[in-house]
């Protein structure tokens, strides 16, 4: 293939790339970050981010080519350009600024639980429904408690949430629990969230095995007469805690969602659209799970703070999740119409 064709073939990629690098929108909010003393990658349209991995890659594969056909210099010197600009807008580390967090957490992390409620909604009774299951079937039959908390476990559950349960923890220091908790509890969500690669399978499993076990585990509390003692322990974290697996779950299901139906892409393609969209959620219960490692191993677990204190604390703390992702970042939702209805005129 001569240069002229090999020009003529890409030149309409290597044009969109450039105007994607080099978009005014792109420079601009790049500018601005940079002037508050922020290292990230250049924020793109999202039609755009989503153009930009497999153009990048075409590039450099094209690139490639070039060297070595001995194409030209000038060629390969503007391929390389675009090559370099390219890996450095998917690529560039970012140092983390609190305002970030705060964005993520007040404004993007519930606007997509909202935008994903159908899913959301999906994956909560599909941990609340078993619970509610097994938790009456184990009242009926005690039996079946053993059939999803191991025996050892259930053999401990009185010693764990009796009246001293707090005796259950010799020798462990509350920071060290709080670091035990951070990782078992991170190490739900992620496995309810990533499994969801199985088209959904995954996530679905670990949503019902979770309510399972949550339905014979209170329901064995119930048979040993400790419920105050255990939900005055649970009420509080429990609030971030279980909300966040059931939003793993949710976001577990828009990946599995994604390969079973991409619609007019590739699985590959809508994986990567749909897994960028789910992040959000995911970032989200992260921050929500930390929230309730620091209750569960400061605030439930203290001997001092009576439990009908516990009991109120935590039912406030349910009301504001709530509140928090039914109306925080509400205004966000309220322009997107607005801008919409431009438009269309």
């Amino acid at each position: 293939m001569s240069r002229e064709v090999f020009e003529a073939r890409y030149s309409d990629e290597w044009s969109r790339l450039e105007r994607i690098l080099h978009a005014p929108s792109t420079r601009r909010r790049e500018k601005e970050r940079a002037s508050a003393g922020i290292r990230h990658s250049a924020r793109l349209e999202p039609h755009d981010e989503a153009e930009l991995p497999e153009l990048y890659r075409r590039v450099c594969h094209q690139l490639a080519l070039v060297r070595n056909r001995h194409y030209g210099t000038d060629l390969e010197s503007r391929l390389n350009g675009l090559a370099l600009e390219a890996h450095e807008v998917l690529y560039q580390s970012r140092a983390l600024h609190p305002r970030d967090l705060a964005r993520l957490l007040l404004v993007t992390f519930p606007r997509r639980v909202r935008q994903e409620r159908a899913l959301v909604l999906v994956a909560t009774l599909l941990f609340v429904l078993p619970a509610v299951g097994m938790l009456l079937a184990c009242t009926v039959s005690h039996d079946l408690v053993t059939t999803v908390v191991p025996p050892r476990v259930a053999a401990q559950i009185g010693e764990m949430y009796g009246p001293s349960g707090r005796q259950a923890r010799p020798g462990s220091t509350d920071l060290a629990m709080f670091g035990f908790y951070v990782y078992n509890n991170v190490g739900i969500a992620f496995r309810t969230f990533a499994s969801g690669l199985f088209f959904g399978v995954g996530a679905i499993f670990f949503l019902v095995y979770n309510g399972f076990f949550m339905g014979a585990f209170a329901a064995e509390i119930g048979r040993l007469g400790y419920e105050t003692s255990f939900y005055s322990f649970v009420i509080s974290h429990g609030a971030f805690e279980l909300t966040a697996i059931a939003l793993s779950g949710a976001a577990g299901l828009r990946l599995g969602f994604s390969i079973l139906g991409p619609g007019n892409r590739t699985r590959a393609t809508a994986l990567r659209q749909e897994g960028r969209q789910a992040l959000p959620i995911v970032g989200g219960a992260a921050v929500y799970l930390v929230i309730a490692a620091l209750l569960e191993a400061f605030w439930s677990s203290s001997a001092v703070v009576p439990q009908s204190v516990k009991l109120a604390v935590g039912a406030a703390l349910w009301i504001v999740v709530l509140l928090h992702l039914s109306l925080s970042g509400r205004r966000g939702d309220q322009a997107r119409p607005d801008r919409a209805r431009v438009r269309a005129a």
